[in-house]
Order: structure tokens, then sequence, then C-alpha cells
């Protein structure tokens, strides 16, 4: 029997030589998983991993599977390979065929950011909060008091307000709890919480990315506050295999095709036409995006779909990964 380095090696032969080669391995651990891995990326062969039905699952709970509403389904994911995992597994439990296309990674604020960031802190009293608008600018905010020799309990007696329950959730696991979590997980949510509790005239720091609406801005200064907004990370898009990306074509052009795919920001839309039609011609990316559903996670993302000629098929009511996956089975 060859050894594993020598299959690895078989594999990386036949795919150089234009072949497309499946390797069907059953009980593997994690550990040869991942030496089969590096050993596939050093060869610099690309590949997909697509894990298969474990030997833990019973006949019983196949059968089931024959009654999850998204069985067969292939949705794709555009989110950050580190952010996908919670919506791939509500996928999966559904019975969906989940892919993941990462269309936005993150990477830190440039320093001159950084800098006006430390500042910011060091000054924080001077503001009435803090308004936090992803699970990535809480991130930012720890790691910017951690660089500041602060911590959580230096946050005492200030607001602090986060955009969406994944932000909320991601601040407290930093032990901050949120003062105020908008019902509408977006801007003007956050405007109409804020008025109702007096603090439109206040003065508030905001972290968010490198791209953002000015609807807090507007409301704010309409309302005689002031918004501070320093850019906590940037958002930049991935370099995606083109093994992927070529396996989303439809099959008479030699890929699986997709059933729908999912949104959660208008860049993750733009980046991922962009990926597409780098790969295979402007025209079949759109053409393969019009056959399939496209589901937004609210209203602003759909608005940003809309403005790239997409259309838009279901918008999600919860902005949340159980909305998303809502919204996909109502529409397929």
């Amino acid at each position: 029997v060859p050894s594993q380095d020598a299959l690895v090696e078989l594999l990386a032969a036949h795919a150089r030589a234009g072949r497309h080669v499946v390797w069907l391995r059953a009980e593997v651990s994690k550990a040869v998983a991942e030496e089969a891995r590096a050993r596939l990326q050093r060869l610099g062969v690309d590949f997909e991993i697509l894990p298969g039905v474990p030997s833990t699952i019973t006949l019983g709970e196949l059968a089931s599977a024959e009654h999850r509403p998204l069985l067969g389904r292939r949705v794709v994911v555009t989110r950050s390979a580190q952010q996908a995992r919670g919506l791939v597994r509500r996928l999966t439990a559904v019975g969906a065929d989940a892919v993941v296309v990462p269309c936005l990674d993150f990477a830190e604020a440039e320093p001159e950011d950084q800098a006006l960031l430390d500042r910011a802190l060091a000054d924080r009293r001077s503001f009435t909060g803090l308004i936090i608008s992803s699970p990535n600018g809480a991130d930012a905010l720890f790691t910017a008091l951690e660089r500041s020799d602060l911590d959580v309990r230096d946050l005492a007696g200030l607001q602090v307000a986060a955009i969406g329950s994944g932000t909320a959730a991601r601040c407290r696991s930093h032990g901050l709890r949120p003062d105020i979590v908008p019902k509408r997980a977006r801007s003007e949510g956050l405007v109409d919480a804020l008025r109702q509790r007096g603090l439109l005239g206040g003065r508030w720091l905001q972290l968010r990315a490198d791209e953002g609406r000015d609807v807090l801005g507007e409301a704010l200064a309409a309302a005689g506050g002031e918004l501070l907004v320093i850019v906590a990370y940037r958002s930049i898009r991935p370099v995606v295999s083109d093994l992927l990306l070529q396996s989303l074509r439809a099959v008479d052009h030699g890929g699986r095709g997709y059933d729908a795919v999912a949104f959660a920001s208008g860049r993750t839309a733009r980046h991922y036409l962009e990926l597409t039609a780098a790969a295979f011609g402007d025209d079949e990316a759109r053409a393969q995006l019009a056959a399939a559903k496209v589901v937004a996670i609210g209203p602003v993302t759909a608005d940003a779909i809309a403005a790239l000629g997409l259309r838009v098929d279901a918008v999600a009511e919860d902005q949340s990964e159980r909305g998303i996956v809502d919204a996909l089975i109502a529409c397929l």
C-alpha cells in the first residue's frame, strides 16, 4: 500500500496534467488531514476539501435528512473564512451544500488610524460614548485598549452602542456589556435608539471599517451633536483559488453550479462579482447570478446589490445567520 506522501505526490502529478482528481478518504484524523493539506499547498496544487457523512450518523438520521428544506441545494457563502462557520453549520443542518467563497477579509488599520484611535481613547472622557459597528470593530477596540495599557474598566461612564446582535455578542465576549443595541441592526436603527434616549446631541466616537455610510454623522450634526469616525480596521478582497471559482460555473461550462448565494454586505457582493467576472467573464458571472436566488442580510445590503445591477430575491427579516437561512428556505 503506498504511503500518504506517495499518494499525495501521485495526486499532484495527475492534477498538474490537467485532470480533476478526487481522493476519497474514510476515518481520517485531523492531524493526517492537516499533513495532507500542507503537502498539497507546498506542491502548489489547488484543492477543495468536501466533508462527507460521518460514520457516527445513523441510518435514521440519514433518512430524516430527506426532509430537510434545503436538501440538495448548493448555497454560496461569501463571508470571510473566519466568520462563515456559523452560517455553514446552520445551512448544513437544513440539508444545504454550503460552499464558502470568502469575498471579504480584514486587516489592521493603517498606523495613522491606529494612532488616531489611541489619542481618542486617551481623551475618552470628552465623549458621550462609543459606537461599535461590527464584531471586527469590537476586536479592534480591545486591541487598542491593550496597546494603550487600558482595559474595559477604563470605559466606565461611557455609553456603549453596538450595531447588531453579533457585535453585541463580541463585545460581551470581551467583558463589555453594551448599553444600546438597536432593534434594527443598521445606522437608522441606532439613530432612533439615540433619539429615544435623548443622546443625539452628544459627542460620539465610532469605530468602523474603511467604508461606511454617513447616516449617523448627519443625524448627530442635525441634532447639535458630533461624531468622530475612526477607521478601526480595513476590509480587503482576499485571493480565492481559481479551482474553487471554476467549480461555481454551470454544469454545461464544466462546473457544479449553485442554487443561491447569500450576501452580508454590499462589499461582499461587489467582490463576488469581481472575482467571478475575472474567472470566467462578466456576462457569464451575471448570468449565473440571474439564474440563482440572491439573498441579502438586510435592506442596506439589498440596495447595494441592486446598485450593481443585480436582482435581490429575498431580504432577511432578522439580520442574523438565522435570518439568512430563513430567507433562503423561503425563496428556494
